[in-house]
């Protein structure tokens, strides 16, 4: 058995399409099934933007690669999916020798995912590589390497919870903060001035980055107790 963490950028596949046309959103494919040629998915779709997450629902939904697209559910910036899309060239050739490891982490026009080889050699990347795929990163990786590297992916689960818990408002004032330099050390944004360019009271801020604080510190607390 050969455990590689994979890269790649494909031309037939609609995920690596949607995320580099929508570059807030980050898709997480949950889990995959062929059958004759056609993947079933179920995949989590999420973005701070939430009205950049409609778009790339909408136009991921209509791609001409995925068919009977089926919305489960959507709250604030994260929505889950059932759907089929046309199996690309990558997945049908490394299914033959293995599997790939769910959940699959596609964000601006790369796909990153473990796959498990049950041959005596993982893939090359000159075995990948076609017309429609580019191999944009790949390494063996040990089995140690791969317990410290594996759970970075669920990093993005958690991403989620908090995205989830954030109001419209906390999120435009938070991005607003962190793109200004508020959160740096030194700062390189007062609350004043966030203020003066928002046109918000200091106090209606005050308010939003501690409800923000105590929704994050509340998160941890909660994993923490577990």
């Amino acid at each position: 058995m050969v455990l590689t963490e994979i890269a790649v950028t494909q031309s037939d596949c609609p995920h690596i399409d949607v995320s580099r046309k929508f570059e807030n959103t980050y898709i997480l494919i949950m889990n995959t099934q062929l059958i004759e040629g056609r993947q079933k998915m179920f995949s989590i779709f999420y973005s701070v933007d939430r009205v950049e997450l409609d778009r790339a629902l909408t136009y991921f939904s209509r791609h001409r690669r995925v068919n009977n697209f089926s919305l489960l559910s959507k709250k604030n910036g994260i929505a889950t999916a059932f759907y089929e899309t046309i199996a690309t060239s990558m997945f049908l050739k490394l299914g033959l020798n293995g599997f790939r490891i769910h959940p699959v982490v596609v964000h601006r026009g790369v796909e990153r995912w473990f796959f498990i080889s049950s041959a005596t050699e993982g893939p090359t990347a000159i075995q990948i590589n076609d017309k429609y795929t580019t191999v944009v990163s790949l390494k063996n990786i040990t089995q140690q390497e791969f317990f410290q590297e594996y759970p970075s992916v669920f990093y993005e689960l958690h991403a989620l919870k908090i995205i989830n818990n954030l109001s419209d408002m906390d999120l435009m004032l938070f991005r607003a903060a962190s793109e200004g330099g508020f959160f740096n050390w030194p700062r390189k944004m007062s609350l004043s001035s966030l203020s003066k360019e928002l046109k918000l009271p200091k106090s209606t801020l005050s308010y939003h980055f501690r409800m923000i604080e105590k929704k994050m510190a509340n998160m941890l607390a909660e994993q923490l107790s577990l």
